[in-house]
């Protein structure tokens, strides 16, 4: 340890090092790519083998890194540059272990709409004698074109191609209550939104995609995270290889939970129409009307570290038989002010539970039980409630003794305040009276042993 003082500035000598971020998706940099050597990195894990609630590329990333992170995506619009001090100063193995490519790889997977970022470098002010850093300098690189390496936007304008994109974005609705609904609506908007073509300066990201309709696989991919993040959809970008060449889709967790696979790029045929092959796909399944492989053969992952293994499904989405207490792309049965889930009694024991796609490790089923789960800001965990409708007295049972409670609370109470009110409400209209009283009757005599709630 040592000591900061503010006389040591005058000892301190400012180095300049620049590093440079490379286009993660290699179609854009024109970088070559080789069969071989994504097939040695393919990085798809079947469902069941791993966890799939951590999604982010933030969620690989060191304190020290997330910090850098934070303050990018905190950025307003078209600034370019912060500084990070240190007091006291950041000792030199610490700040080497800071992998600044990893940071802007995280920020640009986890944030497409940042959409002009492109590579960043940095001046670090440190003590020569042990190395500790006093402060950096931070600085963003502005997306150029990948063949005449000018600059795709100019700098004192982004905030006006920024807003341009996010008029696109806020004008589209979706009227779809479900997420594979909404999904098949988002793929179709965007193979009827874009035009596959890729000299256009940029077709490689939302702005081109939405504003100039124009894209290549990044513009369609990024894109359509971008939409599935608005809406609370889990999605990452993959990038890998395709038909020989660089390439970027998507995947997209389900309310089962797993992943599923999906190439926007693939399926905007032009003039042959909308095609549906590699909706909401799996590892396993052969498309065809175009190569008839599997997906994990026509489509090789590079294995990418910047991104966490996702539990991807062998077999594709099933939306016809899909049924989850969770299957609307927002919970409408989740109180989000006081972070309260509500299931059925009926429906909840042995079932998963998810929000928004994100698997909940809930031990208990009870009313009122307690569980923590992934929901915040940049998934940080947040405490959470669960109410079992059904289970009046929270004892994990639902029969006469909750019955009883509901009678009684249907005779006396005139507002709906408490978690075991909520419990009450069998049918969830905001009151508590005879149509629930004979629900939980049904329910509890065996006449009918499903509370169906939302």
């Amino acid at each position: 340890m040592f000591s900061f003082a503010l006389e040591c500035y005058a000892t301190v000598e400012p180095v300049i090092v620049t590093e440079y971020f490379e286009e993660y998706c290699d179609e854009y940099g024109g970088n070559e790519v080789t069969n071989s050597f994504t097939e040695s990195m393919n990085n798809y894990i079947s469902a069941n083998e791993i966890d799939g609630s951590v999604y982010s590329s933030y969620s690989l990333l060191s304190d020290l890194e997330k910090e850098y992170y934070d303050r990018i995506v905190a950025l307003d619009v078209g600034v370019l540059s912060f500084t990070v001090k240190y007091s006291p100063a950041l000792p030199k193995n610490d700040f080497e272990s800071i992998n600044f490519t990893k940071i802007m790889y995280a920020v640009c997977l986890d944030h497409p709409e940042i959409f002009y970022y492109n590579g960043y470098g940095y001046t670090k002010s440190y003590y020569p004698s042990n190395g500790a850093v006093v402060s950096v300098k931070y600085n963003i690189a502005v997306k150029k074109h990948g063949q005449t390496n000018e600059a795709i936007y100019n700098t004192s304008n982004i905030s006006d191609y920024y807003s341009a994109m996010m008029d696109e974005i806020n004008n589209v609705s979706f009227n779809a209550n479900t997420r594979y609904y909404f999904i098949k609506q988002l793929h179709d908007y965007l193979c009827n939104k874009a035009e596959y073509i890729n000299d256009y300066a940029s077709c490689y990201d939302a702005y081109g995609t939405l504003v100039n309709g124009v894209a290549v696989c990044q513009g369609y991919a990024e894109t359509f995270k971008i939409f599935c993040d608005k809406y609370k959809i889990p999605c990452v970008c993959i990038t890998g290889i395709a038909n020989g060449e660089a390439h970027m889709w998507n995947a997209v967790q389900m309310d089962d939970g797993k992943w599923y696979l999906i190439d926007v790029t693939w399926d905007d045929r032009d003039t042959n129409g909308i095609f549906t092959d590699f909706l909401l796909v799996g590892l396993e399944t052969k498309d065809t009307y175009f190569t008839g492989d599997a997906f994990n053969v026509s489509h090789v992952s590079d294995g990418s570290p910047y991104l966490p293994a996702l539990p991807y499904s062998n077999t594709a989405f099933d939306s016809v038989n899909m049924y989850s207490g969770f299957g609307m792309t927002h919970n409408y049965n989740a109180d989000l002010n006081n972070r309260r889930i509500i299931l059925s009694f009926y429906d909840g024991e042995d079932n998963y539970i998810y929000f928004n796609g994100l698997y909940m490790a809930v031990e208990d089923y009870y009313t009122t039980a307690k569980f923590t789960a992934p929901t915040g800001k940049n998934n940080e965990i947040e405490n959470w409630k669960m109410i079992l409708i059904g289970d009046c007295n929270g004892d994990g049972s639902s029969d006469l003794s909750d019955y009883s409670i509901a009678v009684n609370k249907a005779f006396t109470v005139d507002k709906i305040t408490t978690d075991f009110d909520i419990a009450c409400d069998a049918n969830f209209d905001g009151v508590i009276d005879a149509l629930d009283i004979a629900i939980l009757e049904r329910a509890i005599s065996g006449a009918n042993q499903k509370i169906v709630i939302g």
